[in-house]
C-alpha cells in the first residue's frame, strides 16, 4: 500500500533485487472486468496478504472496490461501499485485473483473506457489512466466504459461516487451504449487536474456526475459545484516521492491532495466530476490560484435517493451564481437545496456546456469562 493504490514488486533472483513493480488497482485504464469502475477498479488503498498458487497465479485480496470516492476518509484513500474483490495477476505481476464477488458488501474495517487447496480451488473470506453513510458505521457484520474454480471470474454463493450461532459482528478473517476441497476460515466473532468501532459497544470476542471438506458446499464452525474471550468491548480498525475528524468517541481499544493469521503444520493441522485482549478478571467478568495484548496459538488436536493421509494420525497430548495459572494435564476428551460447538465434526477440538519466554502452555478458564 502506497497510500492510494497497492503495488507489486517481483524479484526473480530470490529477493536479492526487485526490479519489476507494477500497480495491481486505482490506475486509469488498467485492466478490469468491471467497465463502470473508475480509477481502474476503485479500491481500497489498504489490502490483505498476497498469495501465489502451485501455477503462478497472484491474488491479492482487497475489503473493497467498485465504491465511490469521498473526502472524509483521509489518507487511506478509501472508497465509500464496493465489494471485497480479488485482484488478479495471471502473467506473474505485469498485469492485474480486479474480480469482485458478486453479492458481498463492503464494511471498510478487516482486510480480507485469500487461499488455494492442491487443485487450486481458491477460497476467499472476508467480513461482511454496510454503513449507512460515509460518516455512519453499520450495527451488523458477518464471516462470509466464497468459492471460485476459475480464478476469480465466478463464484459460489457467498456463506455465512456465522450464521448459525448467532453471531452479529465478527473480524479478521483468516483462510487457509489444504489437499483438494479442504479448507478452514478463522475469525473474531460476537453475538453482540451495534457499531463495534466507537466506544460503548457491548459484546464478548470469540476466536472461532470454520471448516469445509468438500470444496465449500458445506462448513461446519467451532468456538475456539468459549471459556476464555478474546476480547470484550469494541475493536479499533479505523486507526488514526476516521471516518469524520470530529468523531471523538472512536473506539479506544488498539490492543489487537490489524489482523491474525492461520496456517498448517505438516500433518494438515490448523494453526491460529490471534492476540488476547481479555485476561485476568476481563475472563470472568463481563463488565471487565483489560486493554491487554499477549500473543497466543490456537492448535488442532482432534477431528479430520486439511491432509487426508494425516487424519487419521492419533491426537497429540498437550498441557494445560487452568484457571490459577498452574499446569495440569489434559483432561477435557481426548489429546485435551477444547469441546466444539455449533455440532461440528470437521474440527473436533483446539487447544489454546499461550507464547511465552520459557515454555508454551495451554490455558483454559471457565466463564458463565452469555455471548
Amino acid at each position: 500500500q502506497n497510500g492510494y493504490s497497492g503495488t507489486c514488486a517481483r524479484s526473480d533472483d530470490g529477493g536479492l533485487t526487485f526490479p519489476f513493480t507494477s500497480p495491481a488497482y486505482n490506475v486509469p485504464n488498467s485492466p478490469t472486468i468491471h467497465s463502470d469502475d473508475q480509477y481502474g477498479g476503485a479500491c481500497s488503498a489498504i489490502h490483505g496478504h498476497l498469495r501465489v498458487d502451485s501455477a503462478g497465479i497472484v491474488y491479492l485480496p482487497n475489503k473493497g472496490c467498485g465504491g465511490t470516492p469521498t473526502a472524509g476518509n483521509l489518507t487511506n484513500s478509501e472508497y465509500f461501499g464496493g465489494a471485497p474483490a480479488l485482484i488478479v495477476s495471471e502473467d506473474a505481476g505485469q498485469t492485474w485485473n480486479v474480480r469482485k464477488v458478486p453479492g458481498a458488501h463492503n464494511q471498510d474495517e478487516s482486510d480480507p483473506s485469500v487461499a488455494f487447496d492442491k487443485a487450486n480451488t481458491v477460497y476467499f473470506g472476508w467480513e461482511d457489512g454496510t454503513n449507512p453513510t460515509e460518516t455512519q458505521l453499520g450495527t451488523t457484520s458477518a464471516a462470509k466466504i466464497a468459492v471460485s474454480h476459475d480464478r476469480g471470474k465466478t463464484w459460489s454463493t457467498p456463506y455465512d459461516v456465522g450464521k448459525a450461532l448467532g453471531l452479529r459482528n465478527v473480524q479478521f478473517p483468516e483462510v487457509i487451504a489444504g489437499d483438494a476441497g479442504r479448507a478452514a476460515f478463522a475469525f473474531l466473532g460476537t453475538r453482540g449487536i451495534g457499531d463495534d468501532q466507537h466506544i460503548g459497544f457491548i459484546g464478548t470476542w470469540d476466536l472461532y474456526v470454520a471448516t469445509t471438506l468438500d470444496g465449500g458446499k458445506t462448513w461446519r464452525t467451532v468456538d475456539v475459545t468459549p471459556a476464555d474471550p478474546v476480547q470484550r468491548g469494541c475493536i479499533d480498525l479505523q486507526g488514526t484516521s476516521n471516518k469524520n475528524v470530529a468523531d471523538d468517541r472512536l473506539c479506544d481499544q488498539r490492543n489487537l492491532l490489524d489482523f491474525n493469521d492461520i496456517t498448517l503444520d505438516k500433518q494438515g493441522r490448523v494453526l491460529v495466530a490471534y492476540t488476547d485482549g481479555c485476561v485476568a478478571l476481563c475472563v470472568t467478568n463481563v463488565a471487565g476490560i483489560s486493554h491487554s495484548g499477549i500473543s497466543m496459538v490456537a492448535r488442532q488436536t482432534g477431528g479430520p484435517r486439511l491432509y487426508r493421509s494425516a487424519s487419521s494420525t492419533p491426537p497429540v497430548s498437550l498441557p494445560r493451564r487452568d484457571g490459577s495459572g498452574s499446569s495440569s494435564a489434559p483432561g477435557a476428551g481426548a489429546g485435551g481437545a477444547l469441546a466444539a460447538t455449533g455440532g461440528s465434526t470437521a474440527l473436533a477440538g483446539l487447544a489454546v496456546l499461550l507464547l511465552g519466554t520459557a515454555a508454551v502452555v495451554v490455558r483454559r478458564r471457565r466463564r458463565t456469562d452469555p455471548r
